[in-house]
């Protein structure tokens, strides 16, 4: 029965490493010990700020076991534009990293984490002059001896100019603005000129008196069948007993007297 209690208990915890769900560690005593993962998060110092200014940021490690992990790399990646400060590494590590590109590695070759405690590992970096306005975020990685952890997009700020609206920083697309997204051309915009074009408007139909006077001015539609049918109007001009049309395909009507 005691062997019973011994064995399972050891098997089980066997069988959870070898699937992956838990690390083990053999202490100097020989006994085998379940290692629960290390858990990393990072804050900035403020949520707002302008191009030229300093980010403080912190690192912090977490170690839920009862007994000390070491830890071997920590990682961070810098959103284009901040540059690391160098000699501003302090805590776990209190030397520059080494840098490629935008990230950030500090070998800390198994730098101790003391169980049931937090570690943190604070650096600094500069906003660049002309660093586009809007919101920006990073993450950052530790490994340890049997797994690695990651903080996810983290410590989100809002990059503006004096006096501009402070928004609520968020974390969607990592270090792409997302306040003021920017829009990218593919091609250059063309446009077909289109020559302007207008109808002529016929002249407007007038009317003359040969005797120099006017009895009315009568005006009618134009509803023959001529080639000039469909034209605006006729304009029928009554003078001193004779009568003028004119206008498109208009006719002279002999004078009528009685």
């Amino acid at each position: 029965m005691l062997k019973q209690r011994i064995i399972l208990p050891l098997l089980v915890v066997l069988a959870g490493a070898g699937l992956g769900l838990w690390s083990v560690a053999t202490p100097a005593h020989g006994a085998v010990i379940a290692i629960q993962p290390l858990t990393i998060t990072k804050i900035a110092d403020g949520d707002h700020f302008v191009p030229t200014a300093t980010v403080d940021y912190q690192i912090r490690i977490t170690n839920p076991n009862d007994f000390t992990v070491s830890v071997d790399i920590i990682t961070d990646t810098l959103p284009a534009g901040f540059s690391y400060n160098t000699g501003s590494s302090n805590g776990l590590a209190s030397f520059d990293p080494d840098i490629t590109g935008q990230t950030l590695s500090w070998f800390v070759d198994g730098e101790p984490v003391a169980g049931l405690s937090t570690a943190t590992l604070n650096f600094s970096a500069t906003i660049s002059t002309d660093e586009p306005l809007g919101m920006y975020c990073n993450q950052a990685t530790v490994d340890w001896g049997s797994g690695t952890a990651s903080t996810g997009l983290t410590a989100p700020i809002q990059v503006l100019n004096e006096g501009d609206t402070q928004l609520t920083p968020t974390c969607g697309r990592g270090n792409v603005r997302t306040a003021t997204p920017t829009v990218t051309a593919t091609s250059p915009a063309t446009a077909t000129e289109v020559p302007a074009t207008s109808t002529p408007v016929p002249p407007a139909p007038t009317a003359t008196s040969p005797a120099g006077g006017s009895a009315g001015v009568i005006s009618a539609p134009n509803t023959g069948n001529g080639p000039d049918a469909g034209s605006p109007s006729m304009l029928l001009l009554a003078v001193a007993g004779a009568m003028i049309v004119s206008g498109a395909g208009a006719a002279a009507l002999g004078a009528r007297r009685r």
